[in-house]
């Protein structure tokens, strides 16, 4: 058999180095909501809490957030009081709260309803690294008291999850000088290889 190079057509395709891209994550303590009983028959209450996000990942980030469980409703520390907070069930503006519902917001002014852990949201999406000294992300809870609620502490867990975006694999082809001098140099001059 006859192995030919021609010099006038060297091309080739070869897969960059994978990365393996940092990420870190920095999440607020426990947000505390306090309502004065003189007002809460009527009152609508927000608070935020930061989600700080560092990565030199190319394709950015994702941060996801859902409730730890499958139920969504803010519970009461007193096991006597079966009275819940519940999420709200669709996009709904501040000003336009049901009484007894609360929901989460990136702009605390259109508020979205509470995720279950089975279907967490993505809440921000991102291309491009972050700067060194990472990102900021706000998240505001918004909840609306009712008259019919007892006077009570109620409370949920929810889970922050942050990961790095899809990194898809690439090839740079090399210019003909590039890839003559690799086959000079692994092939033709090694004939074992050949």
């Amino acid at each position: 058999s006859i192995f030919t190079l021609f010099p006038q057509t060297k091309v080739s395709a070869a897969p960059s180095s994978p990365t393996n891209p940092s990420l870190s994550i920095t999440v607020d303590t426990a947000t505390n909501i306090h309502f004065n009983p003189l007002i809460l028959n009527s009152a609508f209450k927000s608070q935020a809490f930061g989600v700080k996000v560092t990565t030199d990942c190319r394709t950015g980030y994702t941060i996801s957030l859902s409730d730890q469980d499958e139920d969504t409703d803010l519970k009461s520390a007193n096991p006597l009081n079966t009275t819940n907070i519940a999420s709200i069930t669709a996009d709904t503006a501040a000003a336009n709260f049901t009484a007894g519902t609360w929901g989460y917001s990136l702009d605390n002014t259109t508020f979205k309803p509470i995720a279950k852990k089975s279907a967490p949201v993505a809440v921000k999406t991102t291309n491009a690294p972050t700067p060194t000294t990472g990102e900021s992300t706000s998240i505001f809870l918004g909840v609306k008291s009712a008259a019919t609620l007892p006077t009570d502490t109620y409370s949920d867990i929810l889970e922050v999850s942050v990961v790095t975006n899809y990194v898809p694999n690439t090839a740079t082809f090399l210019d003909g000088n590039a890839f003559s001098a690799l086959i000079n140099t692994n092939i033709l001059a090694n004939t074992n290889n050949l």
